[in-house]
């Protein structure tokens, strides 16, 4: 492995290892109370997604694929439904759609395709959460 690969390799774990660091001490510092089983889905969403973001970045297939199907299994928890209305729901809609495809993707090999899921769920994500902060 060339050099230049081999510190972009080294950033990107450290930053992955930093970013897990920081939520979890986030998310340990905001629980007062026990975590309700909406906030253990979101931080599990949270972890997958980070896992899927390293498994992209160093090649993992065998990372990959479970985290696509860890998170395909948590969005269809009943309790990730944070409210019961139309906004609420697309973005849902939209968060399985984009596992699916990225999915569909994975299996055909076309990682930049899985790639540009992963853009376009974090997308979903943020504004899933900005609506909701603002409910």
């Amino acid at each position: 492995m060339a050099n230049g690969n081999r510190n972009k390799l080294r950033h990107l774990i450290t930053l992955t290892v930093l970013t897990f660091i920081f939520c979890g001490v986030c998310f340990a510092k905001s629980e007062k109370s026990p975590p309700t089983a909406t906030k253990v889905l979101m931080h599990r969403k949270l972890v997958q997604t980070q896992i899927l973001l390293q498994s992209l970045m160093i090649g993992n297939e065998g990372n990959l694929v479970k985290s696509l199907q860890e998170l395909k299994t948590i969005s269809s928890a009943t309790s990730w439904y944070k409210f019961n209305n139309d906004v609420f729901l697309r973005y849902s809609s939209n968060f399985r759609e984009s596992i699916d495809r990225m999915i569909k993707h994975q299996k055909e090999g076309n990682y930049e395709g899985v790639s540009m899921g992963y853009i376009q769920l974090t997308l979903t994500c943020m504004n899933c959460h900005q609506v909701v902060r603002n409910k």
